[in-house]
């Protein structure tokens, strides 16, 4: 029996902003799960909370509208283990998705750090997921469920595996590359996402030079700089702080005034205001792709609804 820690997330256009200034367009397959040398698999970035369009600031923004929601995300995982499940009974070997959290919200560090309860927990680092015990697969079950014995180098060769006394084909990419292409499919809407790529960071790096942000940026540095810390951008701090595996003191003491110093100065509120203007201007001139990437969406999601509804047991 396999037993992940996570249902296996894969391709997902949803726009977010882990870092600052960049838009990420998620395309976390599952061969992104690590499996080590010992058959253990181990959680990966792509398996910690997948930020969608229902918090944070750039949530707030117009081109979150492209995104998956929180609850959209959650039926994704469903229909994505269903999926995992009835693949690897194909190879007489189970599959179980352990209980996780299915919100799909993590932090937004646009505009930096803005949540005191990180601050005082993290730092500027990024908070980490619950660690869960990483199960033991045999090779049989980490050929099947990832297509390759070293997932992380891919799969140049098409594997196979007797069932049965018959060599049986594994799907391209495994169990989880046939959960990635059955549920969200295998069109990338490559002009679409690029086009929502772009708007967000022409935005963000419009915003930055415009002056109701220059002057909250002002505002935020004479704050900041009262505390004893001396930076001219709130994007700037993270950099002195992140090098290290935990948060000490003063990071904490740091991320905490930076937070309330953009309180304060209604920084937030302002790059916000100045950015969703911006990317209105330019989501009009991108009516069309944006158009696209909506209809791919929905799409999308009426064939995850389809896999649910014909599992209704799961």
């Amino acid at each position: 029996m396999v037993v992940l820690g996570k249902s296996v997330a894969v391709k997902r256009l949803v726009f977010l902003t882990a870092l600052p200034g960049v838009l990420l367009t998620v395309s976390c397959s599952a061969g992104h799960q690590q499996v080590s040398a010992r058959g253990e698999v181990a959680a990966s970035e792509s398996h910690a909370p997948v930020p969608t369009a229902d918090g944070g600031v750039s949530f707030h923004l117009p081109l979150s509208r492209y995104s998956f929601s929180a609850e959209e995300s959650a039926l994704i995982s469903q229909a994505e283990r269903i999926v995992t499940e009835q693949c690897m009974a194909r190879f007489h070997l189970g599959y179980e998705s352990a209980g996780t959290d299915s919100s799909g919200r993590g932090p937004d560090r646009r505009y930096g750090i803005t949540s005191a309860t990180e601050a005082k927990e993290s730092g500027y680092h990024m908070p980490r997921p619950p660690v869960r015990d990483s199960p033991r697969l045999s090779e049989r079950e980490i050929l099947v469920l990832m297509g390759s014995l070293h997932p992380e180098q891919g799969s140049p060769r098409k594997e196979s595996v007797e069932v049965s006394g018959k060599r049986v084909p594994v799907p391209s990419g495994g169990c989880t590359g046939e959960a990635s292409r059955s549920v969200l499919g295998t069109s990338q809407q490559s002009d679409a996402a690029a086009a929502a790529q772009e708007i967000s960071l022409l935005s963000f790096k419009e915003s930055r030079t415009d002056a109701k942000v220059v002057s909250a940026f002002k505002r935020w540095s004479v704050c900041m700089r009262k505390e004893g810390f001396d930076y001219a951008s709130p994007l700037d701090p993270a950099e002195d702080f992140t090098e290290g595996e935990s948060a000490s003191v003063t990071e904490k003491r740091a991320a905490l005034t930076d937070v309330e110093c953009k309180e304060k100065v209604g920084l937030v509120a302002v790059w916000e205001g100045v950015e969703s203007a911006i990317q209105e201007g330019k989501m009009k001139k991108h009516a069309t792709e944006l158009a696209d990437l909506e209809r791919a969406h929905a799409a999308q999601m009426k064939t995850v609804h389809a896999i649910i509804a014909k599992n209704s047991g799961h």
